[in-house]
């Protein structure tokens, strides 16, 4: 689910088959950046504005590994915030 969502983003901000592509201010996003103690609580939260995905790898799907897919992407923003806690 992960995956196909991301690659939709991708696809929206830049269709690399048609050519074609959206404005920015219709595929940033505002994220957010949860960082966790070993408790699992969060002790930081960051704001990331005009956030989107510049890249993203391929994947193996060959069926040799038991191991969660792991996807491995970058994504670009303009500044950050922080919005509480300590920054790292």
């Amino acid at each position: 689910y992960v995956m196909t969502r991301l690659k939709g983003w991708l696809q929206y901000s830049r269709d690399i088959i048609n050519t074609a592509g959206t404005y920015k201010s219709q595929y940033a996003a505002t994220s957010f950046i949860y960082q966790y103690d070993d408790a699992e609580n969060v002790v930081s939260t960051t704001k990331i504005y005009n956030s989107f995905l510049k890249t993203m790898d391929d994947i193996s799907t060959d069926g040799s590994a038991s191991t969660p897919i792991e996807i491995s992407a970058t994504i670009s923003y303009d500044w950050t915030q922080l919005v509480q806690g300590f920054a790292s």
